[in-house]
């Protein structure tokens, strides 16, 4: 995989740059400019963009201790985030400030006091302008991408057009196949970097999460919360998350976004509010087949957050699997689940989208995945089995009707012969005692025993299935038979009381599970060179 940085650059770079700070003048330079009230707004703007340059090209090398030491530059930039007219240069800003604060973020942390100074920095507005230009930015990231192939709803107007247009004689033969990863390969734009800002504020700083919900229940039919909007993007980010390297990366990245957003409950919550009257809901991508169904009304935020995970998980099986991203997405998904259990929320909603989803999954990495060669694939099918073992114990309790309960039955008995052929994967035992493979045992006892409680639900309707005639069997007569049977008896394997549970929807903790940007920094740092323009005019 080609590096986004030229390796023979980067060395005579940081040999340039030490020089450079070994004096420190570069350093207090930027703190002189940037701290003077007096200094015109766009030499501000060009002392930043040095400075983000600065650490875009030292990545995690030691010149970047340097700028380091100037410890009140995290002061200095909110103060300017705060000024209405440095939005123009927000989103470098910001930048600047996540690159200093991953500054050896995975070894030495705590001698970081950048990533400190995020922890405890409390500035509602300027925090408030890192959710506007995540909002502006992540707009403009769906506005690209519909450029490319638009993907809105057609007017009768354009609709017209576009038929007539087909029938052309010249274009009758016209029509040839594009990869459409070739269209997309080239997106995201650079500007997305935005987002490693925006993961940063939102897993290290609690004050950050509280503006953001402030934000998030503000919705007011007009502009777009920024998470509404951050929702959609990544719905873009996940339907071509396999088109290169790149768009790989900023996948996983929208995924450790969404994984921040589950851990917290608060959060969820202000998802899972009722949306206003008159706005409308959060366009998704619908670029690829299959499409999701369109809503017929607003419904809450958390929906697209399920929808979201829907297409990551659709669009981007293939045999170089990213098992770590699918990892991340099938623990949003149990926490998602978790939470409305607790809540005992329920919604209208395509259900059976997701329960297809997870078993078309399922049945992939059966049929086309050599999942001996794939590094921690087992663990990834394990924790589907435990997902869908949890989400039918929550099931009467999240699911909105009936219908919904029978056809979530229904696609399990459908996918009887998928659970079949991972169950000879799951009896594995070791004999080593590390504390990972006390882990991995106990995540294959728990997913031993929830393969083994679906193929008792699966086997008891399907038993109840082959007692009936089968000749001229129908959906609709299954779903009958299912109906009947669940009305009579409840779901089988369930408690009256739901004691069951609400002990083991508890059951999925990805105990190892890293949701830190800092395998993002490469592509940040690259994307940060292509924000700041190289030649100045004055």
């Amino acid at each position: 995989m080609q590096t986004p940085c030229s390796r023979s650059v980067l060395p005579a770079c940081a040999r340039m740059i030490t020089e450079i700070t070994r004096r420190q003048g570069f350093v207090d330079m930027l703190r002189t400019i940037l701290e003077d009230n007096n200094a015109p707004l766009p030499l501000k703007r060009r002392a930043l963009q040095i400075a983000l340059l600065f650490m875009c090209g030292v990545n995690q090398m030691s010149p970047g201790a340097y700028i380091l030491r100037c410890t009140d530059l995290l002061t200095i930039c909110l103060a300017l985030l705060r000024r209405s007219e440095s939005a123009s240069f927000s989103v470098e800003c910001v930048l600047l400030l996540a690159l200093l604060a991953n500054y050896h973020k995975s070894d030495a942390s705590a001698l970081n006091a950048f990533l400190k100074g995020v922890k405890e920095a409390k500035d509602d507005a300027a925090f408030a302008q890192i959710c506007v230009s995540v909002q502006v930015v992540c707009a403009s990231t769906v506005r690209i991408y519909q450029d490319v192939s638009d993907d809105t709803p057609p007017s009768i107007v354009s609709a017209f057009s576009t038929m007539l247009s087909s029938l052309r004689p010249d274009k009758a033969f016209a029509s040839t196949h594009v990869d459409i990863r070739d269209q997309f390969k080239h997106l995201p734009p650079a500007q997305t970097v935005v987002l490693f800002a925006a993961h940063e504020f939102m897993h290290e700083s609690a004050s950050f999460r509280a503006v953001l919900i402030v934000d998030t229940k503000s919705d007011n039919g007009t502009v777009a919360p920024c998470l509404h909007t951050l929702l959609s993007m990544s719905s873009y980010l996940f339907t071509h998350g396999s088109a290169s390297p790149r768009s790989v990366a900023y996948a996983s990245l929208a995924l450790n976004i969404l994984a921040v957003i589950s851990n917290h409950d608060d959060i969820l919550a202000a998802l899972s509010s009722e949306p206003a009257k008159g706005s409308k809901d959060i366009w998704l991508c619908r670029q690829r087949e299959p499409p999701l169904p369109l809503s017929s009304a607003a419904r809450p935020a958390l929906a697209s957050l399920l929808d979201v995970c829907i297409l990551f998980i659709r669009h981007n099986m293939q045999k170089r699997l990213e098992v770590q991203s699918y990892l991340t997405c099938i623990s949003v998904l149990h926490r998602v689940l978790r939470y409305m259990y607790g809540q005992r929320m329920r919604f209208v909603y395509h259900w059976e989208e997701l329960w297809k989803s997870l078993i078309s999954l399922l049945d992939f990495m059966a049929t086309k995945l050599d999942t001996n060669s794939v590094p921690r694939a087992d663990e990834l099918m394990q924790h589907v089995i435990i997902l869908l073992r949890a989400a039918l114990l929550a099931s009467e309790a999240i699911l909105p009707t009936p219908a919904a309960v029978h056809q979530f039955l229904y696609e399990l008995v459908r996918s009887a012969h998928v659970l079949a052929k991972h169950k000879a994967a799951l009896p594995y035992t070791s004999t080593r005692t590390s504390a990972a493979h006390k882990r991995g045992q106990t995540l294959v006892r728990t997913a031993s025993r929830s393969m083994a409680e679906l193929e008792k639900v699966i086997a008891h309707y399907s038993d109840k299935l082959a007692g009936k005639d089968t000749s001229g069997r129908t959906v609709e007569t299954v779903m009958a038979s299912i109906r009947s049977e669940v009305d009579r008896n409840g779901i089988f394997g369930l408690s009256a009381d739901g004691s069951d549970a609400a002990a083991d929807v508890e059951d999925l903790e990805t105990e190892s599970e890293d949701i830190s940007a800092t395998s993002f920094l490469t592509w940040a740092c690259s994307d940060g060179f292509s924000l700041v323009p190289l030649q100045y005019s004055y």
